[in-house]
């Protein structure tokens, strides 16, 4: 099998899935600014910091990996990581932490705009911010792009 057919199989198992993660966290990010403008700020704002934190994650990701599954217009390849790493370190890396970081500012902003105290639905908002949180939090963590350069080796 010629090597840019491996990569490209490669592409293909990782592309769908951080397509539909883009696709997902926006349809998050577009709930949570539905949720603001009508006034819900206890579950929009951290919906929409949740939402844009996963887009923005996974379409880097996602464009990063297409970047190594081609070579450059010149022929060059393009740098990756060590290790044999799936695609450049420094873009993938900061996607995760950015990630990661609306992970943690999705449970602050769930707990810090949730109703009183006494208001019965205080721990709904807050159970389902954080648990939004840590599901991107997961995402952030085992989502890294594996797509190798055409005839490398793993």
């Amino acid at each position: 099998m010629r090597a840019d057919q491996t990569g490209r199989r490669r592409l293909l198992r990782v592309a769908p899935s951080h397509l539909l993660a883009v696709v997902i966290f926006g349809l998050v990010a577009a709930a949570g600014g539905n949720g603001i403008t009508a006034g819900v700020t206890g579950i929009g704002l951290p919906w929409l910091i949740a939402g844009l934190g996963g887009v923005v994650g996974s379409l880097t990701i996602l464009v990063t990996a297409l970047l190594v599954s081609h070579p450059t217009a010149r022929g060059a390849a393009v740098p990756t990581g060590s290790a044999g790493s799936a695609a450049p370190a420094a873009p993938v890396t900061i996607a995760r932490y950015l990630m990661l970081a609306a992970a943690l500012a999705t449970a602050v902003a769930g707990i810090m705009s949730a109703p009183a105290a006494t208001h019965p639905d205080r721990p709904l908002v807050i159970s389902v911010t954080v648990g939004l949180g840590v599901a991107l939090a997961l995402f952030a963590l085992l989502a890294d792009g594996r797509v190798r350069r055409a005839g490398r080796t793993a």
